[in-house]
């Protein structure tokens, strides 16, 4: 089953984060996870890793809630992939900057250039919960790593 993705827990930072494969680096700290590595769950596909990684990545005594807002979330937007986070992920990539940085007006033409619904403040906290954005400062966000497409 090559579709498999692995959510990953990082020896060094102790974060999970999604694998598909053996050797990688950490995307939050950078550190060289060696085979084997520590696999805390399997997912099928990228939109089922998000949450599994996302889940594996909130305290404990916040899960079950979580659950349900992610729940809710589907229900509501259903299976449509015109608005996932595979959309607001290509469009943080075209918002960014040559350097990284990210503002909310690049993002808001980015997303509407993808016909999105989703605020701009969702998509934020989203990417940031994943790990793919770290706020530099008010109203500014640096995509983190190899995420960006330059």
């Amino acid at each position: 089953m090559d579709d498999v993705w692995l959510v990953a827990r990082c020896p060094s930072c102790s974060r999970c984060h999604g694998a598909r494969g053996a050797a990688h680096r950490c995307p939050h700290c950078g550190h060289r996870t060696a085979s084997p590595m520590d696999v805390v769950d399997r997912a099928a596909s990228a939109a089922e890793l998000q949450v599994l990684v996302t889940l594996a990545n909130t305290p404990e005594e916040l899960r079950d809630e979580l659950r349900k807002r992610i729940g809710g979330q589907r229900v509501r937007k259903g299976a449509d992939d015109e608005d996932s986070p595979r959309v607001w992920f290509a469009a943080l990539r075209e918002a960014a900057n040559e350097d990284g940085y990210v503002t909310v007006e690049a993002l808001a033409k980015a997303l509407r250039r993808r016909s999105s619904i989703t605020p701009v403040p969702d998509v934020i906290e989203h990417a940031m919960g994943t790990g793919l954005l770290f706020e530099e400062e008010s109203d500014l966000w640096c995509l983190l790593g190899e995420q960006r497409s330059g």
